[in-house]
């Protein structure tokens, strides 16, 4: 849908849009759960921790449910988006013949996906020893994703 909608836009500019978005949301929403764990713990103690959890992702629900919401209403307005699309002007591309340079520089970056181990693992391993607040979890994958927005 998305693709669609930006055809006359600029597909570079709906691009943009949907990542500064999707950004904004990946910072605020671990910020947001971050504070709630920190004043939860404050108030709780060390009994905070699950109620917290629970606060945090009952007050995430409600951004997700509108998110959903949004593109049912879209997808009700416009139910065929494929209409938007402009003619194809643009080359073919062909799909063969790739240099040695660029199927080594595939398997290089498989590779690399490979070995990146998830924050998820990492944030297990940091609560399992104690390593930092629970609260500070969430502020972590804040700057995790601010970084990766940079």
């Amino acid at each position: 849908m998305l693709a669609y909608a930006t055809t006359q836009t600029g597909r570079g500019f709906g691009y943009g849009l949907h990542e500064a978005l999707d950004q904004i949301g990946a910072v605020l929403g671990p910020v947001l759960l971050s504070l709630i764990l920190y004043f939860k713990s404050r108030a709780q103690g060390a009994a905070g921790g699950l109620a917290g959890y629970r606060v945090g992702f009952l007050v995430l629900l409600a951004p997700a449910c509108l998110a959903v919401l949004s593109l049912f209403i879209a997808r009700f307005l416009f139910p065929r988006p494929a209409d938007f699309e402009l003619p194809d002007k643009s080359p073919r591309l062909a799909a063969r013949g790739y240099s040695r340079a660029y199927w080594i520089y595939l398997a290089a970056a498989a590779l690399m996906a490979a070995g990146i181990t998830d924050f998820p693992l990492i944030a297990f391993h940091f609560q399992r020893i104690s390593l930092v607040p629970e609260y500070w979890l969430p502020t972590m994958f804040a700057l995790a994703m601010a970084v990766d927005a940079g």
